[in-house]
């Protein structure tokens, strides 16, 4: 009888070993419950030392999670530090490219307002210039008829003053009576040629002054439309600085959003790592929990009792499971009696494989989350309460509600874009619609004129008006780059969602797979018993 006892107790140890060889685990840790096993059956130990064994075990592995615990959130305390030292360096590093940019664009307004004001003091300064001419032309020619007349006059009086002193000489009356007849007629002559002078001189005098009143006209003319384009041209420069301080502004929000988009990425990476960190945990609790009750069942087999559930083993390894151990180990004292009592109904143990599923990490991990609602035991909640407690479900919803914030300002943003784009081509057909009439302008008046009024100042006007073109093509073209990279980033984003959401599909499907095959293990312990 010793010796069938003792064979029957080395198969059901075979037995045991090999039930369990099948959970993926160590060398070591299928080796401690063998040498547990064999102590247990050479001396069975009292309950009062298996309790304080497996509490020692439970003491050991909370130490070890406690250093994990430590050292995990050491780390994240290094990653955080680093990173907010990293965005303060970027921080500052923008905000002196945008005070290098203010200053930029200060300088440049400055430099523009100092040559619109030498623009308009040459204006002035050519325009008293043209009115000091025009008004010299006019007493020239006053100062010239005047002059003729009294020419005419002082050699009139000077003839007449060289007949009365030359004196008379008489001669016989056939010749006074011709002397009278050439002085009758030389006075009409000198009338008539005196008059046809005078009606000339009048006559250029009046074609004067209309002339200096159509340049008077044609001037003031010119002054009402330079002015209209000299408020045009400030508008345009307003508008381009407007233009100029909105792209900063959108750059410095595209800027933040990498930023922050680089940090959701670098998030989303170590909660990669966290929740590969914590699978690997989980597994390790798994076969942990898995070698505890073998090392139970064995010492029970040894003594003739009959086996629990596995899940009921696996509750054990909470603390709050401590009263049910004693409840449950006094409790088994009794079925060996009935089973020696009774040799006609012998138990046999049943492991199957939708038990062992419980313990597989695929059915607490998926996409990033645990999902304990498939097995509502009690280690399942203690596992949730503890993966509440480390705040990762609350992490994962912010970290979603943070994205689509990002999207709706990267949309926002591109809307603006939009706006400014328009907004330059508007600017730029109405600068070239300007430019065109100006242009067309000095053709008619160069056709029509002869004087040519301020050449300098239209030359500095027309280089003004391509500086600013130049400046909205720039603009424009920055802001076609910046729509084209928003776009490509975008499209980056969706791929990589989108393969995300593939391989993570793929995974619950395999795990799905997995765990609705059918099969069981069944080691009867029946057939050891008749041996």
């Amino acid at each position: 009888m010793a010796t069938d006892s003792m064979g029957s107790e080395l198969q059901q140890r075979d037995g045991s070993t090999l039930q369990f060889d099948s959970y993926p685990r160590n060398r070591e840790v299928r080796e401690e419950p063998a040498a547990t096993a064999l102590s247990a059956n050479l001396c069975p130990p009292p309950p009062s030392m298996q309790h304080s064994y497996r509490l020692d075990q439970r003491l050991h592995m909370l130490r070890d999670e406690v250093r994990t615990m430590t050292r995990d959130k050491e780390r994240g305390e290094q990653v955080w530090r680093d990173r907010l030292q990293r965005c303060q360096r970027q921080l500052k590093a923008k905000e002196e490219e945008m005070s290098r940019q203010s200053q930029y664009f200060e300088n440049f307004k400055t430099q523009l307002q100092h040559k619109i004001s030498l623009a308009r003091d040459r204006e002035q300064s050519l325009q008293n210039r043209i009115y000091t001419l025009e008004k010299q032309l006019l007493d020239m020619t006053v100062s010239a008829a005047t002059g003729l007349t009294k020419i005419s006059a002082e050699r009139e009086k000077e003839r007449k003053r060289e007949k009365r002193r030359g004196g008379w000489q008489w001669q016989s009356s056939v010749g006074n009576e011709r002397e009278a007849e050439k002085d009758i007629q030389g006075g009409p002559v000198k009338d008539a040629t005196q008059n046809p002078s005078e009606a000339r001189l009048q006559d250029f005098i009046l074609s004067l002054q209309e002339d200096l009143r159509v340049l008077l006209e044609r001037e003031e003319h010119g002054m009402t439309e330079r002015r209209r384009l000299m408020e045009q041209l400030q508008e345009a420069q307003e508008n381009s600085h407007l233009l100029g301080c909105k792209v900063e502004e959108m750059k410095a929000e595209e800027q933040q959003l990498k930023l922050s988009e680089s940090s959701l990425m670098e998030e989303a990476g170590e909660l990669k790592e966290e929740n590969q960190r914590l699978k690997q945990s989980l597994t390790d609790a798994a076969k942990h929990t898995a070698t505890c009750p073998g090392t139970n069942t064995v010492s029970h087999a040894a003594m003739g009792e009959v086996l629990p559930p596995v899940h009921q083993l696996v509750a054990a390894e909470s603390l709050q499971d401590n009263t049910e151990d004693h409840s449950s180990s006094a409790k088994s004292e009794n079925p060996p009696k009935t089973f020696k009592q009774n040799n006609t109904s012998p138990q046999s143990l049943s492991l199957t494989k939708e038990k062992l599923d419980e313990f597989k990490p695929e059915t607490w991990c998926s996409r990033g989350n645990l999902n304990m609602e498939e097995s509502p035991s009690e280690e399942s909640e203690a596992l949730m309460e503890a993966y509440r407690s480390l705040g990762l479900g609350d992490d994962l919803k912010a970290l979603q509600d943070q994205r689509d914030r990002l999207e709706v300002t990267l949309g926002k943003t591109q809307e603006q874009l939009r706006m400014m784009a328009q907004e330059n081509t508007r600017l730029k057909l109405q600068l070239k619609k300007d430019t065109e009439k100006e242009e067309a302008d000095a053709q008619q008046g160069s056709s029509k004129e002869e004087v040519s009024t301020l050449p300098t100042s239209d030359r500095g006007e027309d280089e003004l008006v391509l500086a600013l073109n130049q400046e909205n093509r720039a603009l424009a073209e920055r802001i076609q780059e910046l729509l084209a990279h928003n776009k490509l980033r975008r499209g980056d984003q969706e791929g990589a969602n989108t393969s995300e959401g593939a391989y993570l599909r793929a995974r619950g499907r395999q795990s799905h797979a997995e765990a609705g095959e059918p099969g069981t293990r069944v080691f009867d312990y029946r057939t050891h018993q008749e041996d």
